[in-house]
């Protein structure tokens, strides 16, 4: 959803933090990306929403997407818990990966052994 402004995500934000229909919102400026949880039989209430920004969250433009899945962990942390071998838990292998001059790699592997 975009609003007029940062200000007005963020005066949205906090007012919709208890709602219980949002899963997550987080904001970027004046855009919101917000994942709502609406059983299938209630879709009225997230299409009235899309077409409706002004007059729901406040915004003044609303994009929507229907997810058939949504995958998240329990909890986010980064685990700097270090595993054996060469092969991170997602089975990437990070010393082969062109991006290893930039990125660090996996924090799950020790990648400074031969």
């Amino acid at each position: 959803m975009q609003f007029e402004s940062k200000e007005k995500a963020e005066l949205s934000a906090h007012r919709f933090k208890n709602c219980p229909k949002v899963h997550i919102w987080a904001n970027n400026e004046s855009a919101a990306y917000i994942i709502l949880k609406v059983p299938n039989d209630q879709r009225f209430w997230s299409d009235f929403v899309g077409e409706n920004p002004d007059m729901s969250f406040g915004g003044v433009e609303a994009q929507l997407t229907y997810l058939d899945e949504l995958f998240f962990p329990e909890s986010i942390e980064v685990s700097y818990e270090k595993i054996e071998g060469d092969t991170a838990p997602c089975g990437s292998t990070c010393k082969t990966c062109p991006t290893l001059r930039v990125c660090p790699g996996c924090p799950a592997l020790n990648l400074d052994t031969p």
